[in-house]
């Protein structure tokens, strides 16, 4: 072979070394899903939109700021191109791998830029099979794109140049590595890193407050390319408690006086990059735990790191490899956490600061370790020429294929039995769902009512099978429909609005899960392990609905069930406790609705709803079957009279959708709400969309018009000072027609003097979201726009 095609060749190696170990999980877990313990992954890209929105409705709805785009975007292409579920999940698994792999051969190639390339093969190696990835779940983005963003930081301070390039291509990292919020604890360490290599380089003099301040422009410009993340998490923690979303920092999830990593981060075992609690197989976690050759190789990494720095005499970037030594030490606190010889000192801040309830865990400091010893371990090898290179290169590789092996065995892709779960086959590398699950969805998926679907037996937190699965509640990322579970239905489940069940047949319940019934409900599909009933119309309350008779009551919570009489359909109840802050407006509340009028209502998006009150005389609480939360506001807008001709006339298009004839009103009755003034608009087109029954007083119309985008921006939001929480959850506001129309021009005065008018239910963070998306992508697309030009002058002026 020629020194040509030898070069080649050699340059190439650490590529297929890196496409080598990036097939190591792809290989084990060909055919199914390495799924389970905390590990799930979405189904399709209609299981995962539901994420999108600020505001998420399941288990009641609750406020989360999270940014599951990335995720989206990813299940669509793959149903464009038709691919399966577990060749999505294997392109995934191997361009996780490849990708941190690549940004470590980018990173060690800034810093040192090896005569050798052949070399830099070991640190790719070091981070895609490190033994930092046995405290992880299988699909684990941030130790894929963490890198990435330590590469263009370093690159800052090696160039000693911020480009816009650089800027947008770093935005596009942590685009991808975000995907864990609202849990901020990826994001933190990325800043924590940015801040800290910053002030290093300012101490080392590889940087002067000079430069900083001749671009403080660019950091600007990058911040508001993060306004999307940025933004709406500021809001989100301004609103956050961690007991409101049963969030623990101590272990088990309850506290036992124990931080959750106590005891088992220890210092000796974090210079290792694993902790105890490795998520492998019991009998191999003791067997790895108790290896004397693991120890021995996980200390070397550290031993190696610290000799680099001592014994060499000079060396090109010492400065960098200061700061990775800095950020080793820095990275080696958190990762502790809890555990001497700072523990208390950690547990001091994070027991006091309940907005770090995110640090209750340490392990994800350990991926940015994994990156800082990959870089140091390199650096210690390039100290060496020639044979001897080559021998610590072995010896290092050795060092790592003892301390990784579940890695490479492929334990670490075994299926994890944490439960004693006999069904579960540890042997195999991951599961495939039943097809009765997909089979369900399609019927699921169909239904239009815009009510819940309870889990008889699920929690929705983790479930446990018959058929060899234990991990997270499949349901949220393969229903496209709003799941309830049974601990959650704090009354009844027509106060949750729950229009179907979910019986799972292959659910392992414990004894502490209690037998839940619902009465009135009829078989719409069963298959060998599910079954979807389906509750009375008359035994339903829609989203929105008025109350015939409340009650307050100074019991708790807990209580609320027990009470037969305040629980009796269609009656609600107002917690005392709940509602401190609101002792006038609960006593103002009407004992019995009289001449209740009638609901109309549309869901435009899980953010967004239209209500259209019909024949309101006095006064009435209004109660909206999602979690209580402050920013849920209502707005008055312009209520259009109803041509009931016109509407008369559509009804030739109306058709009864498969599935739906339990909820959806015939045609006859379509038209005689028609008659009673009920529905205000069908819309245009070959067919009608979904209408339902009259339930409780309330028809959900599909037909509405979703409004404009902008139509509540810039109006000021009505009932703040008249909210009220209903039913242990539920947002209630006491609604004054004579008040809320007397002195404006947007409502419909009846011939009998009662008024109809239309109001808007939106969720303000929703909206602090779009601003900040539309500023970013402004703020991306002008950045484009100009390295555009740039090069097209570059070009032009070549020629």
């Amino acid at each position: 072979m020629s020194n040509k095609y030898l070069k080649i060749f050699i340059k190439t190696l650490p590529f297929l070394f890196l496409i080598l170990v990036s097939l190591i999980p792809v290989y084990y877990t060909r055919g199914k899903l390495a799924i389970g313990g905390d590990t799930i992954l979405p189904f399709n890209p209609e299981g995962v939109q539901k994420f999108l929105w600020q505001w998420y409705g399941s288990e009641n709805g609750q406020y989360f700021s999270q940014n599951l785009a990335p995720l989206y975007l990813i299940y669509k292409i793959a149903a464009y191109f038709s691919l399966s579920l577990t060749t999505t999940a294997a392109i995934i698994l191997f361009t996780l791998n490849f990708i941190s792999g690549l940004a470590i051969y980018k990173l060690c190639k800034l810093i040192y830029q090896p005569e050798n390339p052949l070399y830099l093969s070991f640190p790719i190696v070091f981070y895609v099979i490190s033994p930092a990835l046995l405290n992880s779940w299988r699909y684990c983005f941030i130790y894929a794109f963490a890198p990435w963003f330590v590469y263009f930081v370093i690159k800052i301070l090696i160039t000693r140049r911020i480009t816009i390039r650089d800027l947008v291509l770093s935005n596009f990292v942590i685009f991808f590595a975000s995907i864990d919020l609202p849990n901020p604890k990826y994001l933190f360490f990325l800043f924590i890193f940015l801040f800290s290599a910053m002030i290093m380089a300012l101490t080392l003099k590889i940087i002067n407050l000079k430069s900083i301040a001749r671009n403080w422009w660019k950091a600007v410009l990058f911040s508001v390319y993060l306004f999307y993340l940025i933004i709406p998490l500021i809001f989100f923690a301004l609103s956050f408690s961690p007991g409101n979303y049963k969030i623990h920092i101590k272990q088990n999830y309850s506290d036992t006086g124990l931080f959750m990593d106590e005891n088992s981060s220890t210092i000796n075992r974090m210079v290792q990059l694993h902790h105890s609690g490795l998520n492998i197989n019991a009998r191999d976690r003791i067997a790895y735990n108790a290896s004397k050759k693991v120890v021995f190789a996980g200390s070397v990494f550290f031993i190696c790191i610290l000799l680099g720095l001592l014994f060499k005499k000079k060396k090109p970037k010492f400065e960098i490899e200061l700061i990775f030594l800095a950020l080793v030490c820095l990275f080696l606190f958190f990762a502790v956490g809890p555990n001497p010889p700072f523990g208390q000192i950690y547990k001091t801040i994070v027991s006091r600061i309940g907005a770090l309830a995110f640090l209750r865990t340490t392990a994800g400091a350990v991926f940015f370790l994994s990156i800082f010893y990959s870089v140091l371990l390199f650096g210690f090898i390039e100290n060496f020429k020639g044979k001897s290179k080559l021998i610590i290169t072995i010896l290092l590789t050795v060092a790592l294929l003892v301390s990784s092996y579940p890695l490479i065995n492929g334990k670490f892709y075994q299926n994890l039995d944490v439960v004693g779960n006999m069904a579960i086959d540890t042997k195999s590398h991951g599961v495939n769902l039943p097809k009765e699950y997909f089979d369900m969805k399609k019927v699921i998926d169909e239904q239009k009512i815009d009510g819940k679907l309870l889990s008889l037996k699920n929690d929705l937190a983790y479930m446990n099978t018959t058929w060899g699965y234990f991990g997270p509640s499949v349901y949220n990322f393969m229903f496209d429909y709003y799941n309830i579970g049974y601990n959650n239905i704090f009354s009844t489940p027509e106060n949750h609005s729950v229009a179907y069940t979910l019986d799972d047949k292959s659910l392992i319940t414990n004894k502490n899960v209690p037998s839940f019934k619902v009465d009135n409900t009829t078989k719409v599909q069963e298959n060998n392990l599910l079954i979807l009933s389906s509750v009375a119309s008359n035994r339903y309350l829609p989203h929105f609905w008025i109350p015939k008779q409340t009650y307050s009551s100074n019991e708790p919570i807990g209580d609320l069930i027990q009470d037969s009489n305040q629980n009796q359909f269609g009656n609600a109840v107002y917690l005392v406790d709940q509602n401190k802050s609101s002792q006038d407006i609960l006593s103002a509340l009407p004992k019995t609705t009289e001449d209740k009028p009638t609901l109309e209502y549309k869901k435009i998006n899980p953010t967004k709803y239209r209500v259209i009150v019909h024949g309101a005389k006095k006064p009435f609480p209004l109660i909206f079957n999602e979690s209580s939360n402050k920013y849920w506001k209502i707005y008055l807008e312009k209520h259009v009279p109803i041509d009931t001709e016109s509407l008369t006339e559509s009804l030739s298009r109306y058709n009864q959708f498969r599935g739906d004839e339990n909820f959806q009103a015939t045609k006859e009755e379509t038209g005689n709400y028609i008659r009673q003034g009920f529905i205000s608009e069908l819309k245009s087109g070959e067919s009608l969309d979904f209408i339902s029954k009259n339930m409780a007083g309330t028809i959900q119309n599909n037909n509405l018009d979703n409004g404009s985008f902008l139509e509540t921006w810039f109006q000021k939001s009505i009932l703040d000072d008249k909210r009220l929480t209903a039913n242990g959850y539920s947002n209630s506001w006491l609604m004054d027609p004579n008040t809320i129309c007397g002195q404006s021009n947007l409502c419909q005065i009846n011939s009998d003097s009662s008024f109809d008018y239309e109001i808007v239910a939106e969720f303000l963070p929703q909206r602090i979201y779009w601003t900040s998306l539309l500023v970013s992508i402004s703020a991306v697309f002008v950045s484009v726009i100009y390295l555009l030009a740039i090069g097209l002058i570059a070009i032009w002026k070549k020629r």
